[in-house]
């Protein structure tokens, strides 16, 4: 599935697991990759993500009108333990880009966060008042701070994504329908509740906001808040599976390393009075979702 566009896309991390799929969605598109390449690919290209002499040598080949900076340091735990590399990739790098596409005259798109904790709304406004509990929260609303401090024609994103695919069977999503697969039983917590939206929904609505020059904060969420316990029952309800192996746990109980915010809700009714974009409904998302996988399974069988 691609949607056609006339502008020019450069994704930076398109071999990891939003940038990959946007890679796949969108027309026009060139991507970046750091570690492994499984296969050629020509509009696949290495760079190391410091090295802002190469990403010059790349854009003049390039040319692109957009850039996507899908590279991150997303696991919240090892970021508290390894603060100095969350730092860098989640604050440090989204600056340097950003201060990068403003000289070259670059429409800048960032992927923020909902890693946060919301002080004031039952879902998070963009222009409500924020606390961090972690490392990674800290480091993500500085490159939030930093970008719009430096740029007016860039977009900053908040949002959490979902998809599946077997390419990254590592996610909690894929190893969740794998163990309840095997009859294995599984838990998710039912006290912390977020707004997931689908990444073929993300990116159609990117790609109208790029279409209608928007710039500045914005929450790319779907309408509904929703436990991680309840979602990935849907989820699971979707793929056949066995619901009653899935059990409900409180995360006050998990023994995480990195505190966690229990409510991540955002607030999209900023994005829909815009007018650009209608979110599907967190169902449909996953209906979409899972037909995309299904259709991708029979084109590897052909092939």
């Amino acid at each position: 599935m691609c949607y056609l566009q006339v502008v020019k896309y450069l994704v930076l991390g398109a071999t990891g697991l939003l940038g990959s799929k946007l890679f796949e969605l969108l027309e026009e598109c060139h991507g970046t990759y750091y570690k492994t390449l499984t296969g050629p690919n020509l509009r696949l290209h290495y760079l190391e993500f410091s090295n802002l002499v190469s990403l010059q040598n790349l854009v003049d080949e390039i040319e692109p009108a957009v850039i996507i900076n899908c590279i991150g340091f997303s696991n919240v735990d090892q970021c508290e333990f390894f603060p100095e590399k969350n730092w860098r990739l989640n604050s440090w790098l989204p600056f340097e880009l950003a201060k990068f596409c403003a000289v070259q005259s670059i429409k800048f798109v960032h992927i923020s966060t909902d890693h946060f904790l919301n002080l004031s709304q039952p879902k998070l406004k963009e222009e409500n008042p924020v606390e961090v509990v972690n490392q990674y929260g800290l480091a993500k609303l500085s490159a939030e701070k930093s970008i719009l401090s430096l740029s007016s024609n860039a977009i900053i994103v908040r949002t959490n994504f979902f998809h599946f695919d077997k390419n990254f069977a590592s996610t909690f999503i894929d190893k969740l329908l794998n163990d309840n697969l095997h009859s294995k039983t599984t838990s998710s917590f039912n006290d912390v509740f977020f707004t997931p939206v689908s990444t073929t929904a993300f990116c159609e609505c990117i790609v109208q906001l790029i279409h209608w020059n928007f710039s500045g904060l914005i929450n790319v969420s779907s309408s509904e808040s929703i436990s991680k316990f309840h979602f990935h029952g849907l989820i699971l309800k979707s793929f056949g599976g066995n619901l009653e192996i899935h059990k409900p746990v409180s995360i006050n109980f998990a023994n995480l390393d990195a505190p966690r915010p229990k409510n991540m809700s955002l607030d999209n009714s900023f994005l829909k009075s815009l007018g650009v974009y209608k979110m599907p409904s967190i169902q449909d998302m996953i209906d979409t979702e899972l037909k995309t996988l299904e259709r991708s399974g029979l084109e590897q069988n052909e092939e």
